[in-house]
């Protein structure tokens, strides 16, 4: 029981915002959870027609009773689940339902407020074993109860353009409007189970289309602008930051999903 317990300690240490604060920088290096690939402009418009592709495809479907994990097999040619990890101390797992997910493909999406650096976010990282580091500093809270529930919550209610949502807020229900929304669930590898994935920084701006910000599992704690230059003529635009997990290698059906949370990134 104390051996489960140490290994529990260990697993959460490296999701808690206290540590990760604490040990920043160490020799010249920075350990992060982030992407290990820097991806081209180009592969991040990719990644953002795709999700423009699925998003409408999701708007459209045919009747109610359309599940939309059929419209993401049909769109993707998988699905995902969860269920319990193979790692018996990990709890769940985000498992392959249906399908193959293909090498480079999409796999999850990593829900949750975005907070970026200097927000509060201490009281909600106590016990929280959903928080998700970027590259730059940025942190995504992906726990769907208690106080971080309440202020995604809040977050969502504040953010409306006319009557569309900037964000989706079913992933905290039973009834995922977005069965793709349950990257947070995706275990840490180890040696029996190595990565499958990684992590991928998407910053989403409002020339997505209005109506499809509503299935974006991620909201702004605060509203933060980014300045973008044209000649002498500047504008600000709002950016919203998602997290995609992308597959490594081809995944079949049946495996759990598994994601490397540390990678070192030199200086």
């Amino acid at each position: 029981m104390f051996q489960r317990l140490k290994v529990k300690l260990n697993e959460y240490k490296y999701r808690s915002v206290p540590w990760l604060l604490l040990n920043w920088r160490k020799k010249g290096s920075l350990k992060k959870v982030t992407s290990i690939e820097n991806h081209s402009i180009e592969k991040n418009n990719e990644y953002i027609s795709i999700l423009k592709n699925l998003f409408e495809r999701l708007h459209n479907k045919s009747s109610q009773e359309t599940l939309p994990c059929h419209v993401i097999k049909d769109a993707l040619g998988f699905s995902i689940h969860k269920k319990k990890s193979f790692i018996s101390s990990a709890g769940t797992g985000v498992f392959v339902k249906d399908g193959i997910v293909r090498k480079g493909s999409i796999v999850a999406l990593y829900p949750g407020t975005v907070y970026y650096p200097s927000e509060p976010l201490f009281f909600q990282s106590l016990g929280n074993s959903f928080i998700l580091q970027c590259v730059d500093g940025v942190m995504i809270d992906g726990k769907e109860r208690g106080l971080s529930c309440k202020i995604f919550r809040s977050c969502a209610a504040r953010d409306v353009i006319g009557t569309y949502r900037f964000c989706d807020t079913s992933w905290m229900t039973s009834q995922n409007l977005n069965p793709l929304a349950i990257g947070q669930y995706v275990n840490n590898a180890n040696k029996e189970y190595p990565a499958n994935v990684i992590y991928q920084e998407l910053d989403i701006t409002l020339s997505f289309p209005v109506h499809l910000l509503q299935f974006i599992p991620n909201i702004n704690f605060n509203a933060p602008l980014l300045t973008r230059e044209y000649g002498d003529e500047k504008d600000d635009i709002l950016v919203i930051r998602t997290v995609l997990l992308i597959a490594l290698r081809d995944i079949n059906e049946g495996e759990e999903i598994f994601s490397s949370y540390f990678t070192e990134v030199k200086f």
